[in-house]
């Protein structure tokens, strides 16, 4: 009976669908067209993309002529890195130098920026800039930059080429900057602040004394002022003094005198005779020792130096070579060498004291005449004249020559009292060089 009562497929009107079968063909042709549209959107945001990157790339200018890809400007990025200390100058030289704690700089390395202080010894700079600076114990001292340091107490001698034209020195009174020279300064912090200039300009500025500025001066060669809190800058009467400073106070050479340093024959070791007469040897003859007669009690006027022995004397052509003389005798040429070692032969001063008998005719250093000043020809030799050589000096070894010539025969000859003999009393100096540039 139920199943006839089930209507026939003429019974069930067209287009009629059972509802549970149309809602799910209904909802999967949704989601299939939502997926596909993200999918879609996914796409062309990702291409968008794309083109932003290639356009900043592939469009992006060409750099300038000579100018790497790498140096073109770019948006200011923070630094991640550590640059170190800046490094200011180099420790190119030490002499007993003793620090402080902190900072030991190391001779041959780079120094840095900062605070120092030097206990003993000498310590010498030369800044990226190329000044040159010697700073001696005790000091306190900071290294601002290449251009500029402060010495808050202590002593320092700068030496400033062309290049280094510029450079400052800063104290607790005073502002000095280099104008190409060579200059000293010395710092008490609870007095005052001294320049010395040796060489060429510095600009010595005092710190302003209350509202009112001071004007700077310019300090010359040879001249020396001093800032303090109570006086800005003052002229020091004395000019500038070189020896108050290590760098620029002159170092003895190794030279000897005339007799001082004797062989057991009584031989010159360091003084020799290279020509007779004008004739230049072939090999040097030792000078010997000469013994000056005893002034005769009623002629003072015909005194003579007398030998002390070990540090001065007369020295003379050994008697056994008078055969090389022609007569009596017309000139012996006297020579002594020094060596200037490490020393600057541009600083190198030779003074020399000297009796001859008769006189000096020529005095050569290096080969190269030097002015003889007048003298007596005549006794009495008592008084040692002064000779000055400040130039003509070569690095390393130096030959100084002097010739003593004799006159033609006098009242001298008939009382025995002619000879040809040379006392000289030598001494030369020189200061340490500073580094070339």
């Amino acid at each position: 009976m139920l199943i006839n009562q089930i209507p026939g497929p003429e019974a069930i009107p067209l287009g009629y669908h059972p509802p549970m079968i149309l809602s799910r063909r209904r909802l999967g042709l949704t989601v299939g067209l939502l997926s596909i549209a993200l999918v879609g959107l996914v796409v062309v945001q990702g291409l968008l993309l794309l083109g932003a990157w290639l356009g900043m790339v592939v469009l992006q200018p060409d750099p300038p002529a000579g100018q790497p890809l790498a140096e073109q400007p770019s948006e200011a990025q923070p630094e991640t890195f550590d640059q170190g200390p800046l490094l200011v100058a180099q420790l190119i030289a030490a002499e007993d130098a003793v620090w402080s704690a902190g900072a030991m700089p190391t001779v041959d390395q780079p120094v840095a920026a900062g605070e120092y202080r030097l206990a003993e010894g000498t310590a010498r700079l030369l800044f990226n800039d190329g000044a040159q600076v010697l700073i001696e114990s005790p000091a306190f001292f900071t290294l601002d930059s290449a251009k500029q340091m402060v010495l808050h107490e202590g002593r320092l001698v700068g030496y400033c080429n062309e290049q280094a034209r510029g450079f400052v020195v800063r104290t607790p009174h005073a502002e000095f900057t280099d104008l190409g020279t060579e200059f000293g300064v010395v710092v008490d912090p609870w007095n005052q602040s001294e320049l010395h200039v040796f060489k060429g300009l510095v600009q010595a500025q005092p710190l302003t004394q209350g509202d009112q500025p001071v004007e700077p001066i310019v300090v010359s060669a040879n001249e020396a002022v001093a800032a303090s809190a109570v006086e800005p800058i003052r002229l020091l009467d004395q000019g500038a003094d070189n020896q108050r400073f290590t760098a620029t106070r002159p170092i003895p050479v190794s030279s000897f005198n005339t007799g001082q340093s004797l062989r057991a024959d009584g031989s010159d070791a360091h003084w020799s005779i290279t020509a007779v007469d004008g004739n230049v040897l072939q090999q040097p003859l030792p000078a010997v020792l000469f013994e000056p007669p005893a002034t005769p009690d009623d002629r003072p006027d015909l005194a003579f130096l007398a030998n002390q022995p070990d540090r001065l004397g007369w020295v003379t052509l050994d008697p056994q070579y008078a055969g090389l003389q022609e007569g009596k005798g017309k000139s012996l040429t006297f020579s002594t060498t020094f060596d200037l070692g490490r020393l600057d032969p541009a600083t190198a001063r030779l003074e020399l004291g000297f009796l001859a008998d008769n006189f000096i005719a020529e005095v050569r250093l290096n080969g190269k005449p030097i002015d003889v000043p007048e003298h007596a020809h005549r006794p009495p030799f008592v008084e040692l004249n002064r000779l000055i050589i400040e130039h003509g000096f070569v690095a390393g070894v130096n030959t100084l020559e002097i010739v003593v010539h004799n006159d033609p025969p006098t009242h001298l000859t008939e009382l025995g009292l002619d000879y040809l003999a040379l006392v000289g009393e030598l001494s030369v100096t020189a200061r340490l060089p500073w580094q070339k540039q």
